[in-house]
């Protein structure tokens, strides 16, 4: 069964083995996806055109097999799941072809190499300086008013980064109990092992402290941003590939496969957010100078170092001529902190005449 539809032989078959055994065996064909096979078995599936299907256009048989045939109301279900995999893809790659040829031709050749380039302005860019100093200045003195509506998106996107993962969690335990693709589910469970070992290294509870911290102050912590960051980089794309890879094949469940269809949906939303604010607002070199100045923020000591007293009437011994005066020692200074450099001592030049011609320094 190479894809060849001639080689099924149905009415042969049938007279040795009977119908009922002859359409289970097709129908339980390794090439047939299990969303399939229950329109086989209810023969709302022609398996003579289905395999023809499969050995002119490979790729578009799972999507004919479940959009072409409405007699059934597992199947009408499957048409709604079928169209919107195929067609969010398809739409999107065609809304970027029709950006990219737009843009081509409202900006000509400058549309290659980006519509809209302008020279940098200099004084917006000084005020968005300033601005964020100021702000940040705010942050640190606690003085930075924070509307209920900001507590709120952030409540909101902690929300979905836990549906997130939960759906992923939901996409294993579909993988597992189905019995047969135990490859996608050890795929899957390598990726949630390494999102929960990116994320929980500092700590089970990290997560949810930092989260509380940041929905007090109003605004996401630096510790809080890296956790994030770990679930939007590394467990959103690879889950995302995964299961647009596996939803046909692991389950002929219809609701399974639109819980799929929604992880799917929260994964672009988390890898589009992780690609805005790493790479639009630059959120990695922000965390890497927090990271590489640890002290930068270090307070400084609220009482002046104090100083070693002599007692009165205790006079130190005077020093050999040349060397430098006795200097009062200064106590270890807070790591981070070097103290100022004390002051060579003059540098003296003897010149001593032995004779003519014989001058020696």
């Amino acid at each position: 069964m190479d894809g060849d539809c001639d080689s099924y032989d149905p009415l042969g078959v049938a007279n040795m083995t009977g119908r009922a055994t002859l359409l289970q065996t097709l129908c339980e064909d390794f090439r047939l996806p299990e969303m399939l096979r229950g329109l086989c078995l209810k023969q709302k599936l022609d398996l003579i055109q289905y395999f023809r299907c499969r050995r002119d256009q490979p790729f578009m048989c799972q999507m004919w097999a479940m959009s072409c045939d409405p007699h059934d109301p597992l199947a009408r279900a499957y048409i709604m799941a079928g169209w919107a995999y195929l067609y969010i893809p398809t739409g999107a790659v065609f809304v970027f072809c029709v950006g990219v040829l737009l843009r081509g031709a409202l900006c000509g050749k400058q549309g290659v190499c980006g519509c809209g380039t302008i020279p940098s302005d200099r004084a917006l860019q000084r005020s968005v300086c300033e601005r964020a100093s100021a702000l940040l200045v705010q942050m640190k003195e606690g003085n930075l008013d924070r509307t209920y509506m900001d507590r709120i998106k952030l409540d909101v996107e902690f929300a979905m980064l836990l549906a997130d993962f939960l759906l992923d969690l939901n996409c294993l335990y579909q993988y597992a109990v189905s019995g047969k693709h135990w490859g996608f589910a050890a795929l899957q469970a390598t990726i949630v092992v390494i999102t929960l070992v990116a994320e929980l290294r500092n700590g089970p509870a990290k997560l949810f402290t930092s989260f509380l911290e940041s929905h007090a102050l109003g605004f996401p912590t630096d510790t809080y941003l890296r956790i994030v960051k770990s679930e939007k980089s590394i467990e959103a794309p690879l889950s995302l590939l995964l299961q647009y890879v596996a939803a046909f094949h692991f389950s002929d469940s219809p609701e399974a496969f639109l819980s799929t269809c929604v992880s799917m949906v929260f994964s672009v939303l988390a890898v589009t957010k992780a690609a805005y604010i790493q790479l639009h607002l630059g959120l990695n070199e922000l965390l890497d100078v927090e990271d590489s100045n640890p002290l930068e923020d270090a307070p400084l000591p609220s009482q002046p170092p104090s100083f070693p007293q002599f007692p009165p009437g205790i006079d130190l011994p005077q020093l050999p001529p040349g060397l430098p005066p006795a200097t009062t020692a200064v106590p270890k200074q807070q790591q981070g902190f070097s103290p100022p450099p004390a002051p060579l001592p003059p540098i003296q030049v003897e010149v001593r005449r032995y004779g003519k011609g014989h001058d020696r320094e």
